[in-house]
């Protein structure tokens, strides 16, 4: 369940992080 779910949001989690990281600085 988990592990599909994470597979699946990966490319849009990547975003999200970037651009938490580009906003921290």
């Amino acid at each position: 369940n988990g592990i599909g779910e994470r597979s699946g949001n990966a490319p849009l989690e990547k975003v999200v992080m970037a651009l938490k990281c580009r906003g921290e600085s």
